[in-house]
């Protein structure tokens, strides 16, 4: 797979540095760390990143989440949730923002390194059919 240009989308501050870490040790590049505001769409034309990690630990309503809506109908690009729990309305936000998939934290390299080739197929087929 080629290196991919990742996106990390966070509402708080937090060890972002891992995340980061990570996605690196899978021979990607991250161009960006971003809070998930009415600036996202921005950011996004900005650095044209091939996939988006989106942080939704404390993030279920709000601007961020009505930017990150407004950036799924906008732009194919393959959007992963992380969290810290998934309880019983991540299937159904999941769905709402139309993710890709959900990785639960800590977030290990070959958990990630998975992921973000499904999401990635996810796309593609999405965009062929």
């Amino acid at each position: 797979m080629k290196q991919l240009r990742v996106l990390a989308v966070k509402d708080r501050e937090e060890a972002e540095h891992l995340l980061e870490d990570t996605v690196t040790r899978c021979g990607h590049r991250v161009v960006g760390v971003v809070k998930a505001d009415e600036s996202l769409v921005e950011q996004i034309t900005e650095l044209q990143p091939d996939i988006i990690l989106l942080d939704i630990s404390t993030m279920k309503t709000g601007p961020g989440i009505d930017a990150v809506r407004s950036i799924t109908s906008r732009y194919q690009i393959p959007l992963l949730l992380v969290t810290d729990a998934v309880d019983a309305t991540v299937p159904d936000f999941l769905e709402s923002i139309d993710a890709a998939g959900c990785l639960v934290k800590p977030i290990g390299e070959p958990e990630l390194r998975v992921a973000m080739d499904a999401a990635i197929r996810y796309q593609a087929a999405l965009n062929d059919g």
